[in-house]
Protein backbone atom coordinates (compact mmCIF):
# COMPACT_ATOMS: atom_id res chain seq x y z
CA UNK A 1 0.00 0.00 0.00
CA UNK A 2 1.26 3.51 -0.81
CA UNK A 3 0.60 6.55 1.39
CA UNK A 4 0.86 10.07 -0.14
CA UNK A 5 1.58 13.11 2.07
CA UNK A 6 2.96 16.53 1.03
CA UNK A 7 3.61 15.28 -2.48
CA UNK A 8 5.68 12.39 -1.08
CA UNK A 9 4.64 8.79 -1.56
CA UNK A 10 5.70 6.21 0.99
CA UNK A 11 5.21 2.45 0.59
CA UNK A 12 3.60 0.87 3.65
CA UNK A 13 3.60 -2.86 4.34
CA UNK A 14 0.32 -3.82 5.98
CA UNK A 15 1.28 -7.50 6.21
CA UNK A 16 -0.27 -10.52 4.52
CA UNK A 17 -3.95 -11.33 4.32
CA UNK A 18 -5.77 -14.43 3.13
CA UNK A 19 -9.24 -14.74 1.59
CA UNK A 20 -10.99 -17.75 3.12
CA UNK A 21 -14.38 -19.33 2.49
CA UNK A 22 -17.19 -17.46 4.22
CA UNK A 23 -20.25 -19.43 5.41
CA UNK A 24 -21.85 -16.12 6.50
CA UNK A 25 -21.93 -14.84 2.90
CA UNK A 26 -24.94 -15.93 0.82
CA UNK A 27 -22.87 -15.78 -2.40
CA UNK A 28 -20.26 -18.20 -1.07
CA UNK A 29 -20.55 -21.90 -2.06
CA UNK A 30 -20.22 -22.87 1.63
CA UNK A 31 -22.98 -20.54 2.81
CA UNK A 32 -24.80 -21.93 5.85
CA UNK A 33 -27.90 -19.98 6.82
CA UNK A 34 -28.18 -21.25 10.40
CA UNK A 35 -26.19 -19.31 13.02
CA UNK A 36 -26.20 -22.17 15.55
CA UNK A 37 -24.81 -24.50 12.88
CA UNK A 38 -22.12 -21.98 11.92
CA UNK A 39 -21.06 -21.73 15.53
CA UNK A 40 -20.88 -25.52 15.83
CA UNK A 41 -19.35 -26.51 12.49
CA UNK A 42 -16.99 -23.54 11.93
CA UNK A 43 -16.28 -21.74 15.22
CA UNK A 44 -16.30 -24.55 17.79
CA UNK A 45 -12.75 -25.71 18.59
CA UNK A 46 -13.91 -28.61 20.74
CA UNK A 47 -15.88 -31.66 19.72
CA UNK A 48 -16.74 -35.31 20.27
CA UNK A 49 -15.72 -38.35 18.23
CA UNK A 50 -17.87 -41.46 18.74
CA UNK A 51 -16.41 -44.97 18.92
CA UNK A 52 -17.34 -48.45 20.16
CA UNK A 53 -20.25 -50.63 19.08
CA UNK A 54 -23.90 -49.86 18.24
CA UNK A 55 -25.02 -51.11 21.66
CA UNK A 56 -22.09 -49.51 23.47
CA UNK A 57 -21.27 -46.15 21.87
CA UNK A 58 -18.61 -44.19 23.73
CA UNK A 59 -17.56 -40.53 23.44
CA UNK A 60 -13.99 -39.37 22.89
CA UNK A 61 -13.35 -35.65 23.43
CA UNK A 62 -11.32 -33.90 20.71
CA UNK A 63 -9.67 -30.49 20.48
CA UNK A 64 -9.82 -29.32 16.86
CA UNK A 65 -7.94 -26.07 17.57
CA UNK A 66 -8.56 -24.51 14.16
CA UNK A 67 -7.91 -20.99 15.50
CA UNK A 68 -4.59 -21.70 17.20
CA UNK A 69 -1.83 -19.29 16.12
CA UNK A 70 -0.08 -21.38 13.47
CA UNK A 71 -2.86 -23.64 12.19
CA UNK A 72 -3.78 -21.41 9.22
CA UNK A 73 -0.13 -21.30 8.16
CA UNK A 74 0.09 -25.09 8.46
CA UNK A 75 -3.18 -25.57 6.54
CA UNK A 76 -1.86 -23.48 3.65
CA UNK A 77 1.41 -25.43 3.78
CA UNK A 78 -0.61 -28.63 3.33
CA UNK A 79 -2.17 -27.21 0.17
CA UNK A 80 1.24 -26.05 -1.10
CA UNK A 81 2.68 -29.54 -0.52
CA UNK A 82 0.13 -31.26 -2.74
CA UNK A 83 1.05 -32.88 -6.03
CA UNK A 84 -1.28 -30.47 -7.89
CA UNK A 85 0.51 -27.38 -6.54
CA UNK A 86 3.99 -28.77 -7.18
CA UNK A 87 3.03 -29.72 -10.73
CA UNK A 88 1.30 -26.44 -11.67
CA UNK A 89 1.07 -23.74 -8.95
CA UNK A 90 -0.92 -21.35 -11.13
CA UNK A 91 -3.59 -23.89 -12.00
CA UNK A 92 -3.80 -25.11 -8.40
CA UNK A 93 -4.23 -21.62 -6.92
CA UNK A 94 -6.84 -20.69 -9.53
CA UNK A 95 -8.95 -23.67 -8.39
CA UNK A 96 -8.80 -22.89 -4.68
CA UNK A 97 -12.06 -20.93 -4.78
CA UNK A 98 -13.81 -24.27 -5.31
CA UNK A 99 -14.47 -26.10 -2.00
CA UNK A 100 -14.87 -29.44 -3.79
CA UNK A 101 -11.36 -29.04 -5.23
CA UNK A 102 -10.00 -28.20 -1.77
CA UNK A 103 -11.71 -31.34 -0.41
CA UNK A 104 -10.02 -33.60 -2.92
CA UNK A 105 -6.59 -32.09 -2.30
CA UNK A 106 -6.90 -32.32 1.49
CA UNK A 107 -8.39 -35.82 1.33
CA UNK A 108 -5.27 -36.99 -0.47
CA UNK A 109 -2.87 -35.05 1.74
CA UNK A 110 -4.28 -36.22 5.06
CA UNK A 111 -3.67 -39.94 4.57
CA UNK A 112 -2.81 -40.92 0.99
CA UNK A 113 0.16 -38.84 -0.19
CA UNK A 114 3.15 -41.16 -0.61
CA UNK A 115 5.73 -38.87 1.02
CA UNK A 116 4.01 -35.93 2.71
CA UNK A 117 0.71 -37.22 4.09
CA UNK A 118 -0.16 -35.85 7.53
CA UNK A 119 -0.74 -39.25 9.12
CA UNK A 120 0.03 -42.88 8.50
CA UNK A 121 -2.05 -45.85 9.57
CA UNK A 122 -0.05 -48.40 11.61
CA UNK A 123 1.05 -51.20 9.25
CA UNK A 124 -0.65 -54.46 10.25
CA UNK A 125 -1.94 -52.62 13.33
CA UNK A 126 1.61 -52.46 14.68
CA UNK A 127 2.28 -49.01 16.12
CA UNK A 128 5.57 -49.85 17.88
CA UNK A 129 7.51 -47.64 15.46
CA UNK A 130 5.44 -44.57 16.29
CA UNK A 131 2.81 -43.16 18.62
CA UNK A 132 -0.10 -45.26 19.81
CA UNK A 133 -3.03 -44.04 17.64
CA UNK A 134 -5.28 -44.04 20.71
CA UNK A 135 -3.15 -41.46 22.55
CA UNK A 136 -4.28 -38.48 20.44
CA UNK A 137 -7.02 -36.16 21.71
CA UNK A 138 -6.41 -33.15 19.48
CA UNK A 139 -5.37 -32.12 15.98
CA UNK A 140 -2.91 -29.33 16.86
CA UNK A 141 0.01 -31.53 18.10
CA UNK A 142 -0.32 -33.70 14.99
CA UNK A 143 -0.31 -30.78 12.56
CA UNK A 144 2.58 -29.07 14.33
CA UNK A 145 4.64 -32.26 14.39
CA UNK A 146 4.11 -32.71 10.64
CA UNK A 147 5.00 -29.06 9.94
CA UNK A 148 8.13 -28.88 12.11
CA UNK A 149 9.38 -32.29 10.95
CA UNK A 150 9.76 -31.18 7.32
CA UNK A 151 6.32 -32.48 6.30
CA UNK A 152 7.06 -36.08 7.18
CA UNK A 153 4.02 -38.23 8.04
CA UNK A 154 3.12 -38.52 11.70
CA UNK A 155 3.02 -42.11 12.94
CA UNK A 156 0.36 -43.21 13.68
CA UNK A 157 -3.38 -42.53 13.48
CA UNK A 158 -6.62 -44.44 13.07
CA UNK A 159 -9.65 -43.38 11.03
CA UNK A 160 -10.99 -41.10 13.77
CA UNK A 161 -7.63 -39.28 13.92
CA UNK A 162 -7.56 -38.69 10.16
CA UNK A 163 -11.19 -37.51 10.08
CA UNK A 164 -10.68 -35.14 13.02
CA UNK A 165 -7.50 -33.62 11.56
CA UNK A 166 -9.29 -33.06 8.26
CA UNK A 167 -12.17 -31.42 10.12
CA UNK A 168 -9.68 -29.03 11.76
CA UNK A 169 -8.18 -27.93 8.44
CA UNK A 170 -11.56 -27.56 6.76
CA UNK A 171 -12.92 -25.38 9.58
CA UNK A 172 -9.72 -23.35 9.56
CA UNK A 173 -10.32 -22.57 5.87
CA UNK A 174 -13.93 -21.57 6.57
CA UNK A 175 -15.69 -24.71 5.33
CA UNK A 176 -18.35 -26.05 7.78
CA UNK A 177 -17.35 -29.58 8.76
CA UNK A 178 -18.06 -32.33 11.27
CA UNK A 179 -16.77 -35.79 12.17
CA UNK A 180 -19.23 -38.67 11.60
CA UNK A 181 -19.06 -42.26 12.86
CA UNK A 182 -20.78 -45.30 11.38
CA UNK A 183 -20.79 -48.79 12.90
CA UNK A 184 -20.04 -52.05 11.06
CA UNK A 185 -18.48 -50.66 7.90
CA UNK A 186 -16.57 -52.75 5.29
CA UNK A 187 -13.78 -50.66 3.76
CA UNK A 188 -12.11 -53.12 1.39
CA UNK A 189 -15.09 -55.07 0.10
CA UNK A 190 -14.71 -56.95 -3.18
CA UNK A 191 -18.47 -56.76 -3.83
CA UNK A 192 -20.02 -53.47 -2.63
CA UNK A 193 -23.36 -55.16 -1.87
CA UNK A 194 -22.43 -58.36 -0.01
CA UNK A 195 -19.57 -59.09 2.39
CA UNK A 196 -18.52 -62.71 2.68
CA UNK A 197 -16.75 -63.78 5.87
CA UNK A 198 -15.27 -67.26 5.44
CA UNK A 199 -14.40 -69.61 8.32
CA UNK A 200 -12.71 -72.99 8.52
CA UNK A 201 -14.39 -75.96 10.25
CA UNK A 202 -12.96 -74.89 13.65
CA UNK A 203 -14.50 -71.41 13.37
CA UNK A 204 -11.26 -69.60 12.57
CA UNK A 205 -11.70 -66.66 10.16
CA UNK A 206 -10.00 -67.06 6.78
CA UNK A 207 -10.68 -63.59 5.38
CA UNK A 208 -7.88 -61.70 3.68
CA UNK A 209 -8.20 -57.91 3.39
CA UNK A 210 -12.02 -57.92 3.38
CA UNK A 211 -12.76 -56.86 6.95
CA UNK A 212 -15.73 -55.22 8.61
CA UNK A 213 -14.67 -52.33 10.82
CA UNK A 214 -16.53 -52.26 14.15
CA UNK A 215 -16.75 -48.51 13.62
CA UNK A 216 -15.43 -46.10 11.03
CA UNK A 217 -15.09 -42.30 11.11
CA UNK A 218 -15.20 -39.90 8.20
CA UNK A 219 -15.74 -36.19 7.61
CA UNK A 220 -18.75 -34.29 6.31
CA UNK A 221 -18.40 -30.82 4.83
CA UNK A 222 -21.11 -28.36 3.77
CA UNK A 223 -20.92 -26.88 0.27
CA UNK A 224 -22.57 -26.40 -3.09
CA UNK A 225 -20.68 -28.22 -5.85
CA UNK A 226 -20.55 -26.87 -9.38
CA UNK A 227 -18.97 -30.12 -10.66
CA UNK A 228 -22.32 -31.92 -10.20
CA UNK A 229 -24.46 -28.83 -10.94
CA UNK A 230 -25.69 -28.70 -7.35
CA UNK A 231 -27.90 -25.64 -6.87
CA UNK A 232 -27.80 -25.39 -3.07
CA UNK A 233 -25.29 -26.40 -0.43
CA UNK A 234 -25.58 -29.73 1.36
CA UNK A 235 -23.46 -32.22 3.29
CA UNK A 236 -20.73 -34.06 1.39
CA UNK A 237 -19.11 -37.32 2.49
CA UNK A 238 -15.28 -37.11 2.72
CA UNK A 239 -13.10 -39.98 3.89
CA UNK A 240 -9.34 -39.41 4.26
CA UNK A 241 -8.72 -43.00 5.44
CA UNK A 242 -6.92 -44.73 2.54
CA UNK A 243 -8.30 -47.93 1.05
CA UNK A 244 -6.27 -50.35 -1.03
CA UNK A 245 -7.22 -50.74 -4.70
CA UNK A 246 -5.57 -52.09 -7.83
CA UNK A 247 -4.34 -48.51 -8.40
CA UNK A 248 -2.84 -48.19 -4.92
CA UNK A 249 -4.10 -46.30 -1.87
CA UNK A 250 -7.00 -43.94 -2.55
CA UNK A 251 -9.38 -41.81 -0.47
CA UNK A 252 -13.10 -41.29 -1.02
CA UNK A 253 -15.10 -38.16 -1.70
CA UNK A 254 -16.59 -35.76 -1.99
CA UNK A 255 -19.86 -37.67 -2.35
CA UNK A 256 -23.22 -35.95 -1.91
CA UNK A 257 -24.82 -37.58 1.16
CA UNK A 258 -28.31 -37.23 -0.28
CA UNK A 259 -27.27 -39.19 -3.38
CA UNK A 260 -26.28 -42.15 -1.18
CA UNK A 261 -29.66 -42.13 0.58
CA UNK A 262 -31.50 -42.01 -2.77
CA UNK A 263 -29.38 -44.66 -4.50
CA UNK A 264 -27.97 -42.24 -7.09
CA UNK A 265 -24.56 -43.86 -6.83
CA UNK A 266 -23.47 -42.61 -10.25
CA UNK A 267 -23.54 -38.96 -9.11
CA UNK A 268 -19.94 -39.35 -7.91
CA UNK A 269 -17.28 -41.87 -8.88
CA UNK A 270 -16.97 -43.03 -5.26
CA UNK A 271 -20.74 -43.47 -4.93
CA UNK A 272 -20.80 -47.30 -5.25
CA UNK A 273 -18.07 -47.68 -2.61
CA UNK A 274 -19.82 -45.40 -0.10
CA UNK A 275 -23.22 -46.99 -0.74
CA UNK A 276 -21.75 -50.43 -0.08
CA UNK A 277 -19.96 -49.17 3.03
CA UNK A 278 -23.34 -48.30 4.55
CA UNK A 279 -25.73 -50.80 2.96
CA UNK A 280 -23.89 -54.07 2.29
CA UNK A 281 -25.14 -57.28 3.90
CA UNK A 282 -22.72 -59.51 5.80
CA UNK A 283 -22.83 -63.27 5.25
CA UNK A 284 -20.87 -66.07 6.93
CA UNK A 285 -19.59 -69.11 5.05
CA UNK A 286 -17.74 -72.30 5.99
CA UNK A 287 -14.94 -73.38 3.69
CA UNK A 288 -15.24 -76.91 2.32
CA UNK A 289 -11.81 -76.86 0.69
CA UNK A 290 -10.87 -76.72 -3.00
CA UNK A 291 -12.65 -73.39 -3.43
CA UNK A 292 -16.02 -74.66 -2.18
CA UNK A 293 -18.02 -73.16 0.68
CA UNK A 294 -21.50 -73.24 2.19
CA UNK A 295 -23.47 -70.31 3.63
CA UNK A 296 -24.42 -70.60 7.29
CA UNK A 297 -25.72 -67.12 8.16
CA UNK A 298 -26.55 -63.66 6.82
CA UNK A 299 -26.96 -60.61 9.04
CA UNK A 300 -30.48 -59.21 8.96
CA UNK A 301 -29.16 -55.69 9.63
CA UNK A 302 -27.13 -54.03 6.89
CA UNK A 303 -23.78 -52.38 7.47
CA UNK A 304 -23.64 -48.71 8.41
CA UNK A 305 -25.63 -48.69 11.66
CA UNK A 306 -26.20 -45.86 14.17
CA UNK A 307 -24.50 -43.17 12.06
CA UNK A 308 -23.60 -40.54 14.63
CA UNK A 309 -22.20 -37.05 15.08
CA UNK A 310 -22.03 -34.46 17.85
CA UNK A 311 -25.24 -32.52 18.42
CA UNK A 312 -25.33 -28.80 17.74
CA UNK A 313 -24.69 -26.87 20.94
CA UNK A 314 -24.23 -29.90 23.21
CA UNK A 315 -22.05 -32.98 23.72
CA UNK A 316 -24.93 -35.36 23.13
CA UNK A 317 -24.94 -37.82 20.22
CA UNK A 318 -27.13 -37.04 17.21
CA UNK A 319 -28.20 -40.02 15.12
CA UNK A 320 -28.14 -39.03 11.44
CA UNK A 321 -28.69 -42.50 9.94
CA UNK A 322 -31.82 -41.28 8.15
CA UNK A 323 -29.68 -38.79 6.20
CA UNK A 324 -27.86 -41.75 4.61
CA UNK A 325 -30.56 -44.43 4.29
CA UNK A 326 -34.27 -45.06 4.60
CA UNK A 327 -35.70 -47.29 7.32
CA UNK A 328 -34.68 -50.93 6.90
CA UNK A 329 -37.47 -52.96 5.29
CA UNK A 330 -39.48 -49.93 4.14
CA UNK A 331 -40.79 -49.67 0.58
CA UNK A 332 -38.51 -46.70 -0.08
CA UNK A 333 -35.45 -48.59 1.19
CA UNK A 334 -36.14 -51.46 -1.21
CA UNK A 335 -36.64 -49.10 -4.17
CA UNK A 336 -33.29 -47.43 -3.42
CA UNK A 337 -31.57 -50.81 -3.11
CA UNK A 338 -32.94 -51.96 -6.48
CA UNK A 339 -31.84 -48.69 -8.10
CA UNK A 340 -28.33 -48.97 -6.66
CA UNK A 341 -28.05 -52.64 -7.71
CA UNK A 342 -28.81 -51.69 -11.31
CA UNK A 343 -26.10 -49.02 -11.28
CA UNK A 344 -23.45 -51.03 -9.41
CA UNK A 345 -23.88 -54.48 -10.97
CA UNK A 346 -24.15 -54.60 -14.77
CA UNK A 347 -26.11 -57.87 -14.75
CA UNK A 348 -28.97 -56.02 -13.04
CA UNK A 349 -28.91 -53.14 -15.52
CA UNK A 350 -32.26 -53.97 -17.15
CA UNK A 351 -33.48 -56.50 -14.59
CA UNK A 352 -36.98 -56.16 -13.10
CA UNK A 353 -37.22 -55.59 -9.36
CA UNK A 354 -38.61 -59.11 -8.89
CA UNK A 355 -35.41 -60.65 -10.24
CA UNK A 356 -33.21 -58.52 -7.99
CA UNK A 357 -35.41 -59.36 -4.99
CA UNK A 358 -35.13 -63.06 -5.81
CA UNK A 359 -31.33 -62.85 -5.75
CA UNK A 360 -31.36 -60.88 -2.51
CA UNK A 361 -33.77 -63.37 -0.93
CA UNK A 362 -31.40 -66.23 -1.76
CA UNK A 363 -28.75 -64.57 0.40
CA UNK A 364 -31.00 -64.37 3.46
CA UNK A 365 -31.18 -66.86 6.31
CA UNK A 366 -33.41 -69.89 6.35
CA UNK A 367 -36.47 -69.70 8.56
CA UNK A 368 -36.12 -70.90 12.15
CA UNK A 369 -38.22 -74.03 11.48
CA UNK A 370 -35.77 -75.03 8.73
CA UNK A 371 -32.71 -74.55 10.94
CA UNK A 372 -33.76 -76.95 13.67
CA UNK A 373 -31.38 -75.65 16.34
CA UNK A 374 -30.69 -72.07 17.39
CA UNK A 375 -27.98 -70.89 19.72
CA UNK A 376 -26.63 -67.69 21.23
CA UNK A 377 -24.07 -66.50 23.75
CA UNK A 378 -25.04 -64.51 26.83
CA UNK A 379 -22.78 -62.65 29.23
CA UNK A 380 -22.79 -64.38 32.62
CA UNK A 381 -21.06 -61.50 34.38
CA UNK A 382 -20.19 -57.84 33.93
CA UNK A 383 -16.38 -58.03 34.04
CA UNK A 384 -14.06 -55.21 34.94
CA UNK A 385 -10.69 -54.73 33.27
CA UNK A 386 -8.40 -57.59 34.28
CA UNK A 387 -11.23 -59.99 35.14
CA UNK A 388 -12.19 -63.10 33.20
CA UNK A 389 -15.19 -62.91 30.89
CA UNK A 390 -17.81 -65.56 31.63
CA UNK A 391 -20.19 -66.58 28.85
CA UNK A 392 -23.22 -68.86 28.77
CA UNK A 393 -23.88 -70.88 25.64
CA UNK A 394 -27.64 -71.24 25.12
CA UNK A 395 -29.04 -73.87 22.71
CA UNK A 396 -32.64 -74.62 21.76
CA UNK A 397 -34.00 -77.53 19.73
CA UNK A 398 -36.98 -76.27 17.71
CA UNK A 399 -37.95 -79.69 16.37
CA UNK A 400 -40.22 -82.45 17.69
CA UNK A 401 -37.43 -85.03 17.44
CA UNK A 402 -34.14 -85.32 19.34
CA UNK A 403 -30.98 -83.78 17.90
CA UNK A 404 -27.46 -85.14 18.33
CA UNK A 405 -24.77 -82.68 17.22
CA UNK A 406 -21.08 -81.90 17.56
CA UNK A 407 -20.07 -78.23 17.72
CA UNK A 408 -16.74 -76.57 17.00
CA UNK A 409 -16.28 -73.43 19.11
CA UNK A 410 -13.43 -70.94 19.11
CA UNK A 411 -12.49 -67.43 20.24
CA UNK A 412 -10.28 -65.09 18.25
CA UNK A 413 -9.14 -61.55 19.08
CA UNK A 414 -10.40 -58.83 16.76
CA UNK A 415 -9.26 -55.22 16.34
CA UNK A 416 -11.75 -52.39 15.79
CA UNK A 417 -10.92 -52.34 12.07
CA UNK A 418 -11.60 -56.05 11.61
CA UNK A 419 -7.93 -57.01 11.71
CA UNK A 420 -7.66 -60.50 13.20
CA UNK A 421 -5.26 -61.56 15.90
CA UNK A 422 -4.47 -65.09 17.06
CA UNK A 423 -7.08 -67.66 17.97
CA UNK A 424 -6.72 -68.08 21.75
CA UNK A 425 -9.34 -70.74 22.53
CA UNK A 426 -11.14 -73.57 20.78
CA UNK A 427 -13.16 -76.60 21.79
CA UNK A 428 -15.14 -79.47 20.31
CA UNK A 429 -18.35 -80.25 22.21
CA UNK A 430 -20.91 -83.03 21.75
CA UNK A 431 -24.51 -82.08 22.64
CA UNK A 432 -27.73 -84.10 22.67
CA UNK A 433 -31.02 -82.18 22.74
CA UNK A 434 -34.41 -83.76 23.27
CA UNK A 435 -37.54 -82.57 21.41
CA UNK A 436 -38.08 -78.83 22.05
CA UNK A 437 -35.35 -78.98 24.70
CA UNK A 438 -33.15 -76.05 25.65
CA UNK A 439 -29.77 -76.21 27.36
CA UNK A 440 -27.39 -73.67 28.84
CA UNK A 441 -23.71 -74.52 29.21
Amino acid sequence: MCLTSCDHTHPQDLGEFYVLFNPWCSDDPVYLDNQAHREEYVLNEYGIVFQGLPKHIISHAWHFGQFQDDILEISLKILDSSTNFLRDPGMDCSCRNDPAYICRVLNNMIGCHKKKSILKLPPNNNSLQGANPLMWNGSVPILRQWYHNKCKPVKHGYCETLAAVMCTVMRCLGIPSRVVTGFYCPLNAVDPLIIQEVFDFTGKTLNGKEHIWRYHCWNESWMARKDISQSGADWQYLDPTPIETSKGSVCSGPVLVKSIRDGDVDTDSDGPHVFGLLNARNSAWVSQGRGKKIKIHCETQSCGQCISTKSVGSDLREDITDAYKYELGSVQEKKVLYKACRKINSRYLNAPSSEIEKDLASQRNKSLKDIGIVMKFKMANCPLYGQDVQMNWVLKNLCNEAKDRRFNLCAQALMYNGYLLDQFWKDNIHVTLGPKEGKTR
